[in-house]
C-alpha cells in the first residue's frame, strides 16, 4: 500500500472512530437560546484548525461536507472559528453539531460534537413590598417568571443563623406570591428554576428583608435639677 493510500484510510479511521466517541459522550450537551458556549481541544504543536456548524446532517458526510449552519440560527462569536478554542452564539431552537478539522502537514483528523439548544430557559425575578419590616410585621416576596409554564424553583432561606431549604411546585402563573414575617434579616435565594423545558441551576435572583426590632421599654425617671 503506497503512503497516499495509507493516509487517506487512515484518514477515514480517524473519522469513524471520532464520529463514535464525541457523538457519545456529548450526546447530552444542551444549552437555552441567547446562551453562548466554548468548544475546544488541546493545542498541538504545529496543527491548524476549523471549526464548521451544521444544522443538518441528513445525506451528508461530514467528513467533507463544509458547515451548512446559516448564521441567524448559530454563528461563532467574533468570526473566529480558525483557534483550538471557539466560542459559539445559539439563537434558534434545534439540534446542531459542530466540527473541527485539526489541520497538520501528514493529515487531517476532525471531531464532531452535538448540541441541543432548547427554547428560552426559565429564569425568575424577586421583588419585596416593603424591603423593611419591623417584628411581627409582614412583607409579601413576588416572584415573576419567564419561560413555559409550570414552574418548581427551590428557595434557599438564610437568616445568618440558619439555612434551609424549601421546594414550591406546580406552579402554573408568572406570578407567585409568598407571605413573610421573619424575626431577623433574612436573604432569600432561588437557587434554582424549572420550567417545561428545562431546568436553570443559576437564576440570578436573590434579596434580604431587613427586619427592624421593636423599641424596648425603659422606666421613666422623674427629674430632679
Amino acid at each position: 500500500m503506497n503512503r497516499l493510500k495509507y493516509i487517506l484510510l487512515l484518514r477515514v479511521v480517524i473519522v469513524i472512530l471520532s464520529l463514535l466517541a464525541v457523538h457519545n459522550a456529548t450526546a447530552q450537551q444542551t444549552v437555552y437560546v441567547g446562551q453562548t458556549s466554548s468548544l475546544g481541544v488541546v493545542q498541538q504543536p504545529g496543527n491548524t484548525y476549523l471549526w464548521e456548524l451544521y444544522d443538518s446532517v441528513d445525506g451528508i458526510n461530514l467528513a467533507t461536507t463544509p458547515g451548512n449552519c446559516p448564521l441567524t440560527k448559530a454563528n461563532f462569536v467574533n468570526g473566529i472559528n480558525d483557534s483550538n478554542e471557539v466560542v459559539v452564539q445559539w439563537n434558534v431552537a434545534g439540534t446542531y453539531f459542530y466540527k473541527v478539522t485539526a489541520i497538520d502537514t501528514c493529515a487531517n483528523n476532525i471531531k464532531v460534537g452535538k448540541m441541543t439548544v432548547l427554547p428560552t430557559g426559565a429564569d425568575v425575578s424577586m421583588s419585596l413590598a416593603p424591603a423593611s419590616i419591623c417584628v411581627g410585621d409582614t412583607s409579601i416576596l413576588t416572584l415573576t417568571f419567564t419561560g413555559t409554564q409550570p414552574f418548581t424553583f427551590k428557595l434557599q432561606i438564610d437568616d445568618g443563623a440558619t439555612q434551609i431549604e424549601q421546594i414550591y411546585s406546580n406552579i402554573t402563573t408568572n406570578t407567585y406570591t409568598i407571605d413573610l414575617n421573619p424575626t431577623t434579616t433574612t436573604t432569600y435565594t432561588v437557587l434554582e428554576i424549572t420550567d417545561a423545558n428545562g431546568t436553570n441551576l443559576n437564576p440570578a435572583s436573590a434579596v434580604t428583608l431587613t427586619v427592624q426590632p421593636n423599641p424596648t421599654n425603659s422606666p421613666i425617671y422623674k427629674y430632679t435639677p
